[in-house]
């Protein structure tokens, strides 16, 4: 009703004036009949008013569309005035360039996935040389080679996600997995990691164990985790836990560090992106985007993500999977 005034304010007001301007002519042309102007402006008003409300209920439905802003449902409208289809076609229009606009994007997004794909799989070459030729080699300067070796994996291992989270429903399959074996898979993929840093993994998860998930993208982000557990347990604890419950409605898979744990005041923005908090500023390594790929992977993947921490205690992470869903 608000927009439907606003737009015809102008007639009014150009009408009222017509009105007023008649009956003024007619009574300086010396016509002093006041029962008879009267009734004539309020003849005048009653059909304007009478107009303008059979207007508004003709053309309700198109400006209640409009002032709630679902201008798309204009197509839907069985009667086209001209505004009406003004309107439409420009939103045909607008719609029209869109298309090519997200098209051009999704060209792009897969352009650049590619490349990062193709980029990190020749960074992978040097780095399997490089593990080979140091494989065989105890020395001190090795240990640290290795342990630079594993920062660049890991690093690499991100940027190839990262670029595949834009397409994650193109790159998405969804197959039935052994959690024990799915956390085994994981821990061997970073042996590297537990053993230049002393710390290593306790798997108890039960052998018989099963649950529907895309296992390259959930092994990714336990991936992650074990990275954070294994740099803030180093020097306190030597330990990582892998455990796993199951009842009727629910598998929840934890993984549990005894290290420096969180902050409090931290752990409500430990998944924003570039957030790194008081740990990762004492540790130069954190990126700060680890747990929110994590975040953003399992909620593709509809599986709930839970983190408990307390400082100087340790961390447990929890991935819970929904039987019903």
């Amino acid at each position: 009703m608000k927009l439907f005034l606003k737009e015809h304010v102008p007639f009014i007001l150009f009408s009222i004036i017509s009105f007023l301007t008649v009956v003024s002519v007619f009574w300086l042309d010396g016509y002093h009949q006041l029962s008879t102007v009267l009734y004539a402006l309020f003849l005048g008003l009653f059909l304007l008013t009478a107009f303008l409300i059979i207007l508004f209920y003709r053309h309700s439905k198109f400006y209640r569309i409009l002032a709630q802003g679902r201008v798309a449902e204009v197509n839907e409208l069985p009667e086209m005035t001209a505004l009406q289809s003004a309107v439409k076609k420009y939103l045909q229009t607008q719609k029209g360039l869109s298309d090519i606009e997200i098209e051009d994007l999704k060209k792009k997004r897969k352009e650049h996935a590619f490349f990062m794909n193709q980029w990190v799989h020749q960074m992978k070459a040097p780095l399997s040389v490089i593990d080979l030729l140091t494989a065989e080699q105890e020395e001190e300067f090795i240990w640290q080679i290795r342990k630079e070796l594993n920062r660049l994996e890991t690093g690499l291992q991100m940027v190839l996600h990262a670029s595949r989270l834009d397409v994650f429903e193109a790159d998405f399959k969804i197959e039935k997995a052994n959690v024990n074996q799915l956390v085994n898979k994981v821990i061997s993929d970073h042996k590297r990691l537990f053993i230049v840093n002393g710390v290593f993994p306790e798997n108890h998860i039960s052998h018989q164990l099963t649950m529907y998930t895309d296992v390259k993208w959930l092994q990714f982000a336990i991936g992650q985790v074990i990275v954070n557990a294994v740099r803030y347990s180093k020097g306190y604890h030597d330990k990582i836990y892998f455990y796993a419950k199951e009842d009727d409605k629910k598998i929840t898979i934890e993984i549990i560090d005894k290290g420096i744990g969180i902050r409090k005041e931290d752990l409500k923005r430990i998944k924003r992106p570039f957030f790194t908090g008081e740990n990762g500023r004492n540790y130069k390594e954190s990126t700060g985007m680890g747990l929110y790929f994590v975040s953003e992977i399992v909620s593709k993947l509809d599986l709930d993500f839970q983190i408990d921490s307390e400082e100087r205690k340790g961390t447990t992470v929890r991935f819970i999977y929904d039987k019903d869903q």
